[in-house]
């Protein structure tokens, strides 16, 4: 195993590959993985700001969530992101120099320095709900999104529109909306952060994940 370079703070093992590391280092790249055990290294900085890199842990979904403790609060990525998003879902924005997450109950526990033990649901949490609409059928734009989220559907259904934040509480709802293949969902009021939208209809439910901006 060769080494990322600069001091290893923290190391994650991918709980579903034992090959899939990542290491928080004290070197200009922040964050490197590495999916061969070690023998090369990528650098996975891409828009960190230019805080220490403390902490790491995987969570055990199926698109390789990361989470990263830094000097001032918690990031996230995972495949379906091409930048880092700030997760601060409950959580401060001071340093924390280690993370847990419970599989039990689907929380990721942040240890801080001088401000205690916190914790926040992981961000896959609300997307386990089992889904009956072909996902694929679903197309949901622009994400990230600013004032407005335009729900595509491939035929027109009457169906209940709910957003929820990263905490599971519900922001907006929408009851018996009639969905022409194409709707607009108002999402001006909403901070910006990570969210998931999810259409209720009678031929089933599909969750989606989007940024606001």
């Amino acid at each position: 195993m060769t080494s990322p370079g600069g001091v290893i703070n923290n190391f994650a093992i991918h709980p579903n590959d034992p090959n899939k590391v990542a290491a928080a280092t004290t070197s200009s790249n922040k964050v490197l993985i590495t999916e061969d055990g070690g023998q090369t290294w990528t650098p996975w900085l891409l828009n960190l700001p230019s805080f220490s890199s403390l902490a790491v842990v995987w969570d055990s979904s199926d698109v390789n969530g990361l989470y990263l403790g830094m000097d001032y609060g918690v990031y996230y990525i995972d495949d379906t992101f091409s930048e880092w998003q700030i997760y601060n879902n409950n959580l401060p924005n001071v340093i924390i120099n280690e993370l847990e997450i419970n599989n039990f109950d689907g929380m990721i526990y942040a240890g801080s320095y001088g401000r205690g033990l916190w914790a926040s649901p992981v961000v896959n949490l609300i997307l386990s709900a089992e889904d009956f609409l072909d996902g694929s059928q679903v197309a949901i734009y622009p994400n990230p999104a600013h004032d407005e989220l335009k729900i595509v559907l491939e035929e027109s259904l009457e169906a209940d529109i709910r957003v929820f934040d990263m905490s599971g509480k519900l922001v907006i709802n929408n009851s018996d909306v009639m969905i022409e293949n194409h709707h607009s969902v108002n999402i001006s009021t909403l901070t910006k952060g990570i969210y998931f939208i999810r259409i209720n209809s009678n031929k089933g439910a599909v969750t989606k994940k989007f940024i606001k901006q």
